[in-house]
């Protein structure tokens, strides 16, 4: 892609971003209050966005903004998912510092106190997140593209970006301040969890095809 292009992209993504982690945020975690109050749909302030949403909103607007440019669309997820780890950790950085998301009550050392939660120490989940999402998985991607070659494999980069940021968000999910359900009756998880699984697997899926692919290709 032209410099021009990659200008562009970054604005097909950024509203693939607000659209859908909007719309996975009232999907996926309030759908019963939203359809009472269906104004409060379009004031983001209130409520917010879901991660898990303004991915699925990105990956449509990749695969839009590359049939439009006719590019191939596995490469241009695999250019953006190596670079989202790097706005993953100042977006947890910034919910850290306006205390969203706080994590569960500890005694640990490092605990942190959130006037907005209570007096009681709280373990600083959004920097775990912002540790692991963010720096740890930034390190893994870069090391596959810049060491490992994975870019020469189209949509390599992009399933393990899936795998990789499942497994830290399940991670990091065990010290939220967010409520556990029984899944199966059996299972407890948090929606955070429970969205992550299915990442891993198309992640693990994806990686499996594209290898394959590359394999048998002439």
């Amino acid at each position: 892609m032209t410099p021009d292009l990659a200008d562009e992209l970054f604005i097909w993504v950024a509203l693939g971003v607000v659209i859908g982690g909007r719309l996975g945020h009232i999907l996926l975690y309030e759908p019963v209050y939203y359809l009472q109050r269906p104004l409060e749909i379009l004031q983001i302030w209130r409520g917010g966005m879901a991660f898990h949403g303004g991915m699925l909103g990105t990956i449509v607007a990749m695969w839009l903004f590359a049939r439009h440019h006719k590019v191939p669309a596995l490469s241009v997820m695999d250019l953006v998912a190596a670079a989202v780890p790097i706005g993953i950790l100042f977006g947890r950085v910034a919910n850290f510092i306006n205390q969203e998301m706080v994590g569960r009550i500890t005694s640990v050392p490092w605990g942190v106190i959130f006037p907005e939660a209570g007096r009681e120490p709280r373990h600083p989940s959004q920097l775990y997140e912002a540790a692991f999402e963010g720096l740890v998985l930034l390190l893994i991607l870069r090391w596959l593209t810049h060491s490992r070659g994975a870019l020469a494999t189209p949509g390599l980069t992009g399933a393990a970006f899936l795998v990789g940021y499942g497994a830290f968000r399940i991670l990091c999910e065990v010290f939220k301040d967010d409520a556990w359900l029984p899944v199966l009756g059996v299972l407890p998880l948090t929606m955070g969890m429970l969205y992550s699984i299915p990442m891993i697997i198309a992640g693990i899926v994806a990686m499996r095809l594209v290898t394959a692919r590359k394999a048998v290709a002439p």
